[in-house]
């Protein structure tokens, strides 16, 4: 069975939108489709930057900052969930809403 290809472009702009991956956003749309959680393991970190669309680099510094949980099973490994990362994207989404409006242009004398 092939993938459809509107399915493709629907998902595809959805990523864009949502500012994640598109491999995160058809996993998404399963869950949608399916009613339940298809990923309920946690993420590493190249899968957790994948998912957010950022580098590996940029997550680390968010996580530096506290903007993101985390949880150490092991002194070496660092794991992300699911629903940490959706809230900090929500979070993101949130404050470009509310951030100061843009300036009208001065009107000529």
């Amino acid at each position: 069975m092939r993938f459809p290809m509107y399915l493709y472009d629907i998902i595809q702009e959805r990523a864009a939108k949502t500012r994640r991956s598109f491999n995160a956003e058809v996993l998404i749309a399963l869950e949608d489709y399916f009613g339940f959680n298809i990923l309920p393991f946690p993420l590493r970190v190249k899968e957790a930057a994948e998912y957010l669309a950022i580098t590996e680099k940029q997550l680390l510094n968010l996580v530096e900052k506290g903007e993101i949980a985390y949880y150490k099973p092991s002194p070496k490994i660092m794991v992300f969930k699911h629903e940490d990362l959706d809230e900090y994207l929500s979070r993101i989404e949130m404050s470009a809403f509310t951030a100061s409006p843009l300036r009208k242009p001065k009107e000529p004398d």
